[in-house]
């Protein structure tokens, strides 16, 4: 099935959506790639800086994948169910693998990729402005393929499309993903001491599932109405209300996690540079 095989006025699940098999392989090949070197990198980074945080973070996307069922559920998302290589089904929707595999990289990835700013406790606003637009343009641009051939799909009527991409989506996908990262800063240096920080990996996933359905809380609840008796043109104007609610998400976030105190008390040591061997060192001299 391809998206442009899509009824947009129909409100219910295409359940004879066939999973195309060859788009189906390359994303999951190009996603177990992405999940498999940030989970590798973690791992450096937990050698690194000798703290397990980095590659808890990753396991911690995998329990954020709980934001998956439950949004495609509200939102009007499908993952062709015909053909699927299926992990797991719930709310009534089949979650095929690599989509379980892409919250590693997706909401962990994000936290192992700035771990250094999270040790280093050098947080800023502007950094997690740039966070919050490098998130919106990622995660728009990574599903515009899978969507064109009908890998995944949005069903039924939506607000307006930044390519083949529901606005519905984009707006808590792009705010979770900053306020799950500005709520795992806050707690990191609270768990950083033993097995406490095993609570990383809940936490994600209840960070991000929380911050998931608080930005997009106002697509939650019309998604779930007669929308043909809303009518697209009104369905378009909430959709750019929920624009400015993701936006004041985000800001709120930044308001309660703001960390006020001395910047510098780091989470950890900084890494030892590698020391110059005596011959290098006299022949530099």
């Amino acid at each position: 099935m391809s998206v442009y095989d899509i009824d947009y006025n129909h409100d219910l699940p295409p359940l004879n959506a066939v999973m195309p098999y060859t788009p189906q392989l390359w994303v999951t090949i190009i996603f177990v790639g992405l999940s498999a070197a940030f989970l590798l990198y973690g791992i450096y980074l937990s050698i690194k800086w000798k703290n397990w945080l980095p590659v808890l973070f990753w396991f911690g996307g995998l329990t954020a994948c709980v934001v998956e069922p439950i949004a495609d559920a509200n939102l009007h998302a499908l993952h062709a169910p015909i053909g699927q290589w299926n992990a797991f089904t719930s709310q009534g929707h089949p979650i095929p693998w690599h989509i379980f595999l892409a919250y590693p990289f997706y909401y962990g990835g994000t936290l192992i990729a700035i771990w250094p700013v999270i040790a280093r406790r050098t947080m800023t606003r502007s950094f997690a402005w740039k966070l919050f637009i490098i998130g919106a343009v990622w995660c728009t641009l990574l599903e515009q393929l899978p969507l064109a051939y009908g890998v995944w799909i949005y069903y039924g009527m939506q607000p307006f499309r930044i390519g083949h991409m529901s606005i519905a989506m984009i707006v808590p996908n792009m705010a979770s993903i900053v306020m799950a990262v500005l709520i795992m800063y806050k707690l990191a240096p609270s768990i950083n001491t033993g097995w406490k920080r095993l609570i990383a990996v809940p936490a994600v996933g209840m960070a991000s599932l929380g911050a998931h359905t608080a930005s997009g809380a106002l697509m939650y609840l019309v998604m779930g109405m007669d929308l043909e008796k809303i009518g697209q043109t009104n369905l378009n104007i909430l959709g750019f209300i929920s624009i400015v609610l993701g936006f004041v998400c985000v800001w709120m976030t930044m308001e309660l996690t703001e960390d006020k105190s001395d910047t510098s008390k780091a989470l950890c040591p900084e890494p030892k540079a590698r020391e110059v061997s005596a011959p290098l060192a006299s022949a530099a001299e």
